[in-house]
């Protein structure tokens, strides 16, 4: 998908959310309380940076999966439940290399949204060096209903003793999925296969 193309698909998503936003202020987003940052890219004058909020893996996606790309404003609207993957930083000499390496991270590391894609934007380094930056936000949606943001309400895995892709799936299986929201309990610990993070 080339940035026009993503451009216009997020402007009608947003006024498609706009109309099919759920009455519900309730929401489930689940993250660390901290981020973990590493370098992914360091080539030249091309960086890719992430900060990482979710520590455990989430099943990956296939080929077949197509991305939502998805702008927040300036409806204010989100998703109601999801997994916070990351928040990427990017940097390329060629603005084209951005979306291709964002694309293969978000699918590699389960994230089937991408929130708040920047359109690559050209700037100067201290050397005067002429580079394009970007970022985005990843999410591995649950509910993919429509809420206001402001109602967007955080649960973080320290708190909550879910320290896998498993017990983050069981806990919005029953306190989730069928809103049941308004009373969030500690989900049980879930024994989770290293190899396949969705079992």
């Amino acid at each position: 998908m080339n940035r026009k193309a993503v451009g216009a698909f997020t402007l009608a998503l947003g006024l498609v959310g706009a109309a099919s936003i759920t009455g519900s202020a309730q929401a489930q987003y689940f993250q660390s309380n901290h981020a973990t940052r590493s370098i992914e890219r360091a080539s030249g004058l091309d960086s890719v940076i992430v900060d990482r909020y979710t520590p455990f893996a989430v099943p990956a996606l296939n080929d077949t999966v197509k991305f939502t790309y998805h702008e927040p404003m300036p409806d204010s609207i989100m998703p109601r439940s999801a997994v916070v993957i990351a928040k990427m930083h990017f940097q390329a000499e060629d603005p084209d290399d951005i979306m291709n390496w964002l694309e293969k991270y978000a699918r590699k590391n389960g994230a089937d949204w991408i929130v708040s894609f920047q359109e690559p934007r050209a700037k100067l380094t201290k050397d005067r060096m002429k580079v394009y930056v970007s970022e985005a936000t990843l999410l591995h949606v649950l509910d993919a209903q429509f809420i206001n943001q402001q109602d967007v309400a955080t649960l973080y895995y320290e708190n909550n003793k879910l320290n896998n892709y498993a017990a983050v799936s069981s806990y919005f299986d029953t306190y989730g999925r069928h809103m049941g929201l308004n009373d969030p309990k500690p989900a049980e610990p879930v024994d989770q296969d290293q190899n396949n993070p969705d079992k």
